[in-house]
């Protein structure tokens, strides 16, 4: 996550590609992973609300300030 670095920790670039946000969420960045969030079953009750408000506006600004990238939509 884009969100653990800082002056101790440095992203790599990979064959001459900077690790960026940019870069990861158009794919040219070589080295990324979903986050896959699971239910068993339609969700319901505090899940689905959570899950409704992690994929607003509002949490996916969150998303994104925690150093994740947003959901593409």
């Amino acid at each position: 996550s884009f969100g653990y670095l800082d002056e101790s920790i440095k992203a790599l670039a990979i064959d001459g590609v900077e690790a960026t946000v940019e870069n990861a969420a158009s794919g040219v960045y070589p080295v990324v992973r979903p986050l896959n969030l699971l239910t068993k079953g339609e969700p319901g009750g505090l899940v689905k609300a959570w899950l409704d408000f992690i994929l607003s506006d509002e949490g996916q600004k969150i998303v994104v300030e925690e150093g994740y990238i947003a959901v593409n939509r």
